[in-house]
């Protein structure tokens, strides 16, 4: 079991923002850029299209980042969502869309019809294009770098590698960023109350970093050593500040213990900034 965090009462407040003035609520919209992670010694290269991508569970990894991404009609194209597995890094916003949904054909009115974005087109579409760049896709692979000066450095670990990849990532985006990082145990509140308390309460931050682990936890074997999952957490504490960084679940309680998929958390998380709720935690 994993060792309790300091409780961040401060990153309750801060995360809820600032009481807006006469009272009222606000609707400026917090943009999510979730971030998933599977800290395993495979990387990219770990990846197989047969028996629908479960070799490694890239099947629940690639159903996540979609999830984060598909909406219905256009998709957002300012949410992000990142995926750090091993020592590579998967990154699309919601313009990605135009490459899943390819036009197959025209409608009888002549417009174009549109291939559906199914869990095995993304897939395939994914696989196709792995490692080569696209509207809405960048990929940072461990392989490209290999023989590159300043790309590996001797006696990395593939989490290390992450490690490092991630504070590059960090570095680029909004230091006023917040961070809710979706765990089942050992949290500082639950979303609901997070949610409860900045009901009237001004966002300060226009982006959210959303962290989730794959199908076996951050570092793919169940987080056994929560050691990688706390690394990840203090790279987003040293860039946002530990008052911007909560620990939150979906439960009623802090104190309950339900673990859902992260399948399941993306596509409820998308869906509350589709109903422009991220902006009141």
């Amino acid at each position: 079991r994993r060792e309790a965090p300091p409780r961040a009462s401060a990153a309750m407040r801060t995360l809820g923002g600032s009481r807006a003035s006469g009272g009222g609520s606000t609707h400026r919209k917090v943009v999510p850029h979730f971030v998933v992670f599977q800290g395993d010694e495979y990387g990219v290269e770990g990846w197989s299209i047969k028996n629908g991508c479960r070799r490694n569970r890239w099947d629940t990894l690639l159903d996540s980042m979609l999830k984060c991404v598909m909406m219905d009609g256009q998709w957002a194209q300012e949410v992000k969502a990142s995926l750090f597995v091993g020592a590579d890094a998967v990154h699309v916003t919601g313009a990605v869309q135009s490459l899943v949904m390819e036009v197959v054909g025209s409608k009888p009115d002549g417009r174009p019809m549109y291939a559906p974005a199914t869990v095995h087109q993304w897939e395939e579409a994914m696989w196709n294009n792995r490692g080569r760049d696209a509207h809405g896709l960048t990929w940072e692979l461990d392989w490209n770098e290999r023989d590159h000066p300043d790309g590996r450095r001797r006696g990395e670990t593939c989490q290390q590698r992450l490690l490092r990849r991630l504070e590059s990532m960090l570095a680029k985006g909004p230091s006023d960023a917040a961070a809710m990082v979706l765990d089942y145990r050992d949290v500082d509140a639950t979303y609901d109350r997070l949610k409860a308390r900045g009901l009237h309460r001004e966002p300060r931050s226009n982006t959210v970093y959303i962290l989730l682990g794959g199908a076996h936890g951050f570092d793919g074997h169940d987080d056994r050593d929560n050691t990688f999952f706390e690394a990840v957490v203090q790279r987003f504490t040293n860039r946002l500040g530990r008052n911007k960084v909560a620990r939150v679940n979906l439960c009623e309680e802090p104190e309950d213990v339900a673990k859902f998929t992260a399948v399941k958390v993306a596509a409820f998380l998308s869906v509350e900034y589709s109903r422009n709720m991220l902006g009141r935690v």
